[in-house]
């Protein structure tokens, strides 16, 4: 079609280069700005309520807590990569966001099973304590 950035047909080292480089994204990498952010925050709350709604979000709250006392080193990276991500997406001038937040879901789904996790330890050793008792 004659577009510029034609990925099928680099026919020159430069058009090579802007391939690999990705250059035709150039202007859509942290395209939102501060000013935007409250805004951009917004959306991805909203994400987040509709993606998996408030008690999952709450679950996924405990198992972070749980892993920042339990195991901070697996809490630190994961919450990295999740942070990272979202900035990554909030700032990225894309129509649909949520697309770019899957490896966040990603890092909340291991949050959320941690927090399923400890509840059902913690009712684990209720359930024994009671037996005992």
């Amino acid at each position: 079609m004659g577009t510029p950035f034609d990925v099928s047909h680099p026919t020159s080292a430069e058009r090579f280069w802007e391939l690999v480089s990705a250059a035709g994204f150039r202007g859509d990498m942290f395209h939102y700005g501060w000013a935007d952010l409250p805004e951009r925050l917004e959306v991805v709350r909203q994400l987040l309520l509709l993606q998996f709604g408030m008690p999952v979000l709450a679950l996924g709250g405990v198992g972070m807590v749980a892993m920042a006392v339990r195991r901070w080193p697996a809490c630190l990276l994961l919450g990295s990569v999740f942070l990272l991500n979202v900035a990554l997406a909030l700032t990225y001038r894309a129509p649909v966001v949520a697309d770019y937040l899957v490896p966040a879901y990603l890092m909340f789904a291991v949050f959320f099973g941690y927090g399923v996790y400890v509840l059902l330890e913690a009712g684990e050793r209720g359930v024994s304590a009671i037996s005992r008792g």
